[in-house]
């Protein structure tokens, strides 16, 4: 009964907020429930992909020189420990 209750209440309180959970649940349970090989989900994947590195060349001084609108994940440099230590500036 409490978690009833419980459940309800996040429900509206996530509705009152605009429904972004809900928005997020939905998606995440419907790909989830999608075939691997599906043509929509490779399409998600695409572009949930370019997303991530708009968002890389947008916000992070290492990957700022590469074009944000660039989808190619190739043209991306991989970075590891040593690369990360050798461009990290000293913060006081």
């Amino acid at each position: 009964m409490l978690e009833k209750i419980r459940s309800t209440a996040f429900w509206w309180l996530d509705a009152l907020r605009g429904g972004q959970i809900k928005r997020a649940y939905s998606e995440i349970k419907q790909f989830y429930e999608m075939d691997s090989t599906s043509k929509k989900l490779e399409e998600y994947h695409n572009m949930a992909l370019e997303k991530l590195l708009e968002h890389a060349a947008a916000t992070t001084e290492y990957y700022m020189a590469y074009d944000q609108k660039c989808c190619d994940l190739s043209k991306f440099p991989i970075i590891n420990k040593n690369i990360i230590k050798e461009n990290q500036a000293i913060r006081i």
